[in-house]
């Protein structure tokens, strides 16, 4: 492979203090740079239009199929995020990564010209398919690009690029809606990402000619494709009134995915076998659980109490910015106590979260308490899934072997993106079987109990991650 990275020196066996000092030091400036704004406009994509979509299904006649805004651009991530590291192990990162940056622009586009609601939902597809290897190809190029000893700083950037667009993503989205046309939210993203290319591009690793396929990479590509698909089959089909076609599509749909799961997951997933199988089956409920209310919360929160799209923006950010807090605690008390307070922050975030979106319930389905309590709610569930988010990543990973740890990244990832977009779309099978108008009260009944149970369900599955007891502690 041909880099243009500072670590290919100590490859070499030169002295490591020849390279850069930093991340933000020459020749790594303008790609930190790069994938940094790359990974925040993916956040502000994603957050932003979580925000303005009541406005954006009323406009376009899509609110029986509310969810597959989220759904289509979740399932295509799959695919994205897939095909991109199948073409990065070919031919290096570059490619992979521009390709999902036009691609992007192109859904970008398509969305925001949207005539119809299908044209929109086709938009949001082309979205998931650059967002997915945008996304794996940021962490594809850390791996290559960056000498080792500034891989972990690397990272944690790429993680906190997504704490600005969760704050002021959802208020710029409110604004703009009320304001001006959520059209733009599509529209202002492009040049950014046109940007992006230019400063990124260049500095992205390439690699001169294939080194041969890894053994099981075409396999996994299938698998992963049909998941996404067979997923989308089983969505569709609970949203069919035709009760053949329901059925037919149903169980054709969970066949085929309980088949495809077991191929591309940990043996044991399913069954959530004590370890990293736990682990990962605990990411997708925990993510059915959080990303599923966040889903719907803006729905909830205008339809059911005329709640205008800047105050369920303001929501939004507000429980972007206590997950934020809730993670930093969880990982203060680690660094003070040890990792033996993994499981109990797990436990103890995934309850909270319960109690989050019980508050919210309560408060968007009476008439009693004030719109602004339903935000205290989610700033209460946005706590508690920075515990546990954090929690019971760190364990999963304490479970991997070191050379593993890249493709059970990606697993993780997986899951949760898989979770997010069942979550979307069974909710939007609730809707539209619940019909409009004041069925929207029934609906988001049956969203709330739902997504309040997975929190709980993922209780007694985070408390199965662990297989021994920490170095130090006593084993059970």
């Amino acid at each position: 492979m041909t880099r243009t990275s500072p670590s290919s020196d100590a490859d070499r066996g030169q002295a490591p203090d020849t390279g850069p000092s930093g991340v933000f030091t020459p020749p790594l400036r303008l790609l930190t740079i790069g994938l940094l704004v790359s990974v925040g406009i993916v956040a502000f994509d994603g957050l932003g239009v979580t925000t303005a979509m009541p406005r954006i299904a009323s406009d376009l006649g899509g609110m029986s199929t509310y969810g597959w805004a989220v759904s289509a651009l979740m399932l295509a991530s799959v695919v994205g995020t897939v095909v991109g590291g199948y073409l990065a192990d070919r031919t290096g990162p570059r490619r992979p990564y521009l390709v999902g940056l036009v691609v992007f622009i192109a859904g970008l586009l398509i969305s925001a010209a949207a005539p119809s609601w299908p044209v929109f939902l086709l938009g949001r597809a082309v979205q998931g398919l650059g967002v997915g290897a945008v996304m794996s190809m940021a962490y594809v190029v850390v791996a290559i690009a960056f000498p080792q000893r500034l891989q972990a700083r690397a990272l944690a950037l790429l993680s906190g690029a997504w704490t600005v667009p969760a704050l002021v993503g959802p208020m710029v989205s409110g604004v703009l809606t009320e304001t001006a046309s959520w059209r733009f939210l599509f529209l202002g993203l492009v040049p950014l990402v046109l940007i992006v290319a230019v400063i990124t591009v260049p500095g992205v690793p390439t690699q001169d000619a294939p080194t041969g396929e890894a053994p099981g990479v075409s396999r996994n590509l299938v698998f992963s494709i049909g998941l996404a698909i067979s997923a989308g089959v089983l969505l569709a089909g609970l949203e069919q009134h035709n009760m053949v076609a329901l059925v037919v599509m149903v169980v054709l749909g969970v066949a085929v995915m309980i088949w495809t799961l077991r191929e591309v997951t940990p043996e044991g997933t399913l069954r959530a076998r004590r370890g990293v199988p736990a682990g990962i089956a605990t990411r997708m409920v925990l993510s059915m659980s959080f990303f599923g209310i966040e889903t719907f919360l803006p729905l909830a929160m205008t339809g059911l109490r005329g709640a205008s799209t800047l105050v369920a923006g303001a929501g939004v950010a507000a429980g972007a910015l206590v997950w934020f807090g809730g993670s930093m605690l969880q990982s203060r008390r680690e660094m003070r106590q040890g990792t033996v307070t993994r499981r109990g922050d797990s436990m103890m975030g995934l309850v909270i979260l319960a109690v989050g979106i019980a508050v919210i319930a309560v408060t968007l389905l009476g008439e009693v308490l004030p719109v602004g309590v339903a935000v205290v709610g989610w700033m209460i569930g946005g706590f508690g899934m920075g515990l546990a988010y954090n929690a019971s990543t760190a364990e999963t990973f304490s479970e991997t072997s070191e050379d593993a740890s890249g493709q059970m990244s990606g697993t993780i990832q997986m899951a949760q993106t898989l979770g997010t977009a069942m979550a979307a779309g069974i909710g939007t099978a609730v809707i539209g079987g619940a019909g409009g108008g004041d069925e929207l009260h029934t609906a988001m009944i049956a969203i709330f109990a739902l997504t309040g149970a997975f929190a709980l369900i993922a209780v007694p599955l985070a408390m199965r991650v662990r297989t021994a007891a920490p170095s130090g502690a006593a084993k059970e």
